[in-house]
């Protein structure tokens, strides 16, 4: 798990820098081409994100809840 967050790291790092470059680049296009390559640096980040984060085992629902089982006092 952990070497599969860090490959997904690395890899948004290098596309990040080659989007960075490329704005650079595309300085005298429109801000539409710019807009959609840090939309895409973002989805590059994101959605793995997302999918890596959906395999981590959550607590048991029943932890939370007997937080609440107490009466109040007062």
């Amino acid at each position: 798990m952990i070497g599969a967050l860090l490959d997904q790291l690395w890899q948004s790092t290098v596309f990040l820098c080659l989007a960075g470059e490329l704005t650079l680049a595309l300085r005298s296009n429109g801000a539409h081409a710019r807009d959609w390559l840090w939309f895409a640096a973002a989805m590059k980040f994101l959605v793995p994100v997302a999918a890596l984060s959906a395999r981590v085992p959550r607590p048991a629902a029943s932890s939370a809840s007997s937080l609440h089982s107490h009466p109040r006092r007062g």
